[in-house]
This record gives C-alpha cells, structure tokens and sequence, in this order.
C-alpha cells in the first residue's frame, strides 16, 4: 500500500534517499522537507506547499546574528587586546588574559555560526557578514543617537548638528545589511527535490517557492496550474511556462 500523508504539515521532515513510490503528499505542507535523491516515481504532489519553513527562517536569523555578534567581540577583543599588552601594566595584562579567553571563544562561536550557515545556504559567510553590518550600523545608530541628544542637552548645539552625517551613514549601514538580508533569506532554498527521481509525478497547483530541482529526474511530470517562485532546475529540464528566465535561480 503507498504511503498516504495528504493535507498534513510535513515541515522540517527529511525523506532524503527513501523509496516513496506512489506516495501521496496532496495538499500537504511540505516547507523545508528534504526528498533529495528520494524515489517518487507516480506520487502526488497536487498543491503542496514547499519553500521556507518558520524553523528555517528563526535558525538563519539565530545563526546570523550569533556569528555577527562573536564577529563584533572578535573584532573589539582584538583591539582592547592589542592596546593592553601595549601599556602592559600588571592590571592590565591579568585583564587581557579574562579578555583573550572571551575572543577565543568568539572566535569558536563565528567558525560555528559560519559552519551551520553555510549547510543552510551557499554562502554562508556572507549571511554573517550582512548581519554584522545590520548590527554594526544598528549600534552605530543607537550610539550617535544618544550623543547627539546629549550634546543638544548639555548646550554643544555644533557638536549635535556634526553628527547627523554620522546617523545617516549608520542608517544607510544598517539599512543595506538588512536588505541584503533579506534577499539572501529569501532565495535560500527550502525543500530540496534534487537528484529525486520525480518520473510521472504531479505538482498540479501547487505553490512551489524555494525549491531545489536541480538534476532530478522530471520525466512526464505534470506541472498544470503549477505557481514558481525561486526555484532552480537542470538547465535542459526547466518545465514550459515556467515564469522566469533564468534557471540557475
């Protein structure tokens, strides 16, 4: 008897190299599924739902902003460090040990961060760095802020009007990390068909965003009423109408 998981929530499941000949994931929500390298010979896919799950999203935006985080102390670690063996006071040097443990450590938390980012997307670096520049230029934000409303408070009305160019510049810091961003999260895949053998399989309606077809087998699949979304496939297997150009998405 072939497996029958229609209209279930199905997120976050691997089905990575299983037999589900004929299986039946109609109307199913399949977001962040694994089927790569998975036999679905004749199953049923007949509106489902892939892409993206809530899991996904909150583990790269954790992940994201840990590694920024480590990032930031990383980066401050070394110049406090650097300042410290200079004066080399004997306070000092016992506090650039406490110093040099928490820079380490960082450093064990970026390496980390940048580790599972790159599982989750191509470019994983990338992600880290974007969300360091987001809370690079968020703090920057913050900080020039309250100096300035200080400065107007205590009278130092030129010392207030000279770090406007400043807020701006963190503005436009923060502003374009978070876009980019965005943009990375969006195009990340979440539910993964390639290398699957998809030979007569059906995907009638269905909504499929973020999803990696790339080398499976799509013989005699049935794509009707089907909704792209940033998805890839094999140069030479991309299904007729698909609504984009550019395959390698």
């Amino acid at each position: 008897m072939n497996l029958n998981l229609a209209n279930q929530n199905l997120q976050n499941r691997s089905f990575q190299g299983k037999n589900l000949t004929g299986a039946n994931f109609s109307g199913a929500d399949i977001r962040g599924c694994d089927f790569s390298r998975a036999k679905l010979f004749g199953a049923n896919f007949e509106a489902v739902k892939t892409g993206l799950s809530r899991k996904n999203v909150l583990i790269l935006l954790t992940v994201t902003f840990a590694g920024a985080l480590a990032l930031l102390e990383v980066l401050v670690g070394i110049c406090v460090l650097s300042s410290l063996i200079i004066i080399g006071l004997h306070k000092a040097l016992k506090f650039a040990f406490i110093l040099a443990t928490l820079t380490l450590s960082s450093m064990g938390i970026l390496i980390a961060a940048v580790a599972v980012a790159k599982g989750m997307v191509r470019k994983g670096e990338i992600l880290v760095a974007t969300g360091f520049l987001v809370l690079f230029g968020g703090l920057g934000l913050v900080a020039t802020l309250v100096l300035s409303i200080q400065n107007l408070r205590q009278g130092h009305i030129f010392s207030a009007i000279a770090g406007i160019p400043q807020l701006f510049l963190a503005l436009a810091i923060s502003y374009g990390g978070l876009i980019q961003l965005i943009k990375i999260i969006k195009t990340t895949f979440g539910t993964w068909f390639n290398q699957a053998d998809l030979t007569y399989t059906r995907f009638n309606y269905a909504l499929l965003r973020n999803t990696d077809f790339s080398e499976a087998t799509l013989v005699k699949v049935d794509w009707k009423g089907a909704k792209f979304s940033r998805c890839k496939f094999t140069e030479n297997a991309i299904p007729r109408g698909l609504p984009y150009p550019d395959p390698k998405v």
